[in-house]
């Protein structure tokens, strides 16, 4: 599997919720990839763009059976792919905090491990609820045990 065919599994989730075509939609993502390296190391990649199509923002989790090359700036392959999308009307000020935010889960390894070792979508979930609850926590001052 390579990047574009990612694009395309992606896309055809996007067709399910959107309704926009998987071709346009992989185009979209891959030549604004290829602008925007979402690539930012350690197995992960978070490419973001804004979507007309859309009238809320919307993150998609991937986890990849086999690493795919993204040229990463570890220039090591990527396995955990998010990817964060916003309404084209949106602030582009919303759109990067959402897109720090993001980061920021992904800068804790712990959550990068337990991703990586999930055996259903519900244990995918959970752990994406676990860690926006202990971040909202620590950033209202609250010790996170």
């Amino acid at each position: 599997s390579d990047k574009k065919q990612v694009f395309k599994n992606l896309a055809l989730k996007l067709e399910k919720i959107i309704g926009t075509s998987p071709e346009d939609i992989t185009e979209i993502l891959y030549s604004n990839e290829t602008s925007q390296h979402g690539a930012i190391g350690n197995g992960i990649a978070i490419p973001h763009l804004k979507l007309e199509r859309l009238t809320k923002p919307l993150v998609i989790l991937a986890r990849c059976d086999r690493a795919v090359e993204f040229d990463a700036v570890d220039h090591n392959p990527v396995d955990l792919i998010c990817l964060v999308l916003s309404p084209s009307h949106e602030e582009n000020g919303i759109h990067l905090r959402r897109l720090a935010k993001v980061s920021r889960f992904f800068n804790d390894q712990d959550f990068c491990q337990k991703l990586r070792n999930a055996t259903s979508q519900e244990a995918i979930k959970s752990i994406v609820s676990d860690i926006n609850a202990r971040k909202s926590m620590q950033r209202n001052g609250m010790q996170v045990a």
